[in-house]
């Protein structure tokens, strides 16, 4: 069914203008990828520009979905929260967000406290897919510490074509779940150092990791 909708959606130009772009930089991420490990005495490609394209390629296919509007009760409530504390910045007396914690509304407020991003689905959207993406690069890394590249790229193709054609609202959606996974992933980064880092700063590293676990 969904083949048959994306061959029927090949009619439409205007649609060609979104899926033109998004398949090439997957097929150039592909290939980045595939070709480093195939020749991977002949050819090395820059980190940068692997994890620079895993940025653009998830984007070139989500970023419609910035624009649907609230897709969840919870968007607008989170748009809510963020607002109310721009005018009384103190959590817990001017808003409750009940399990969703700070950290939920927090990046909405930093947004626009930093760069005037107007406070609005979209902006809540376009983070939380921002916080997806980061997730992939620190599963990438994670991976890297803990086993080898090869591993950590053949591991973040999956995850990289899920994100990039998953179409179910509840997943595009900006949610609670999404800062969470965030600072998991973030935790699992730092866990990697430890078999890196010397006795020392065995303990640092670990008390910072519970610091985000906590959070």
């Amino acid at each position: 069914k969904i083949t048959k909708q994306l061959l029927a959606s090949f009619n439409d130009r205007y649609v060609l203008l979104y899926w033109f772009p998004a398949i090439g930089s997957y097929v150039i991420l592909l290939g980045q990828v595939l070709l480093s490990l195939v020749l991977k005495s002949k050819i090395k490609i820059n980190e940068f520009w692997l994890i620079l394209n895993v940025f653009i390629t998830i984007f070139l296919f989500r970023w419609p979905w910035l624009s649907v509007g609230e897709q969840l009760m919870d968007e607008g409530f989170i748009v809510a929260i963020a607002r109310t504390l721009l005018v009384d910045p103190v959590y817990w007396k001017s808003v409750d967000g009940g399990t969703h914690g700070p950290l939920v509304a927090l990046p909405l407020v930093i947004a626009n406290l930093l760069f005037g991003f107007k406070i609005e689905i979209g902006l809540a959207k376009a983070i939380g897919l921002f916080q997806l993406v980061s997730c992939v690069v620190f599963l990438y890394w994670s991976l890297k510490n803990l086993l080898s590249v090869k591993t950590a790229k053949l591991c973040i193709l999956p995850v990289i074509t899920f994100l990039a054609l998953q179409t179910y609202y509840d997943f595009l959606a900006y949610n609670g779940e999404m800062p969470v996974i965030f600072l998991l992933s973030f935790s699992l980064l730092l866990a990697s150092f430890l078999n890196k880092v010397t006795n020392a700063k065995h303990f640092t590293l670990m008390f910072v990791i519970g610091l985000v676990l906590g959070s």
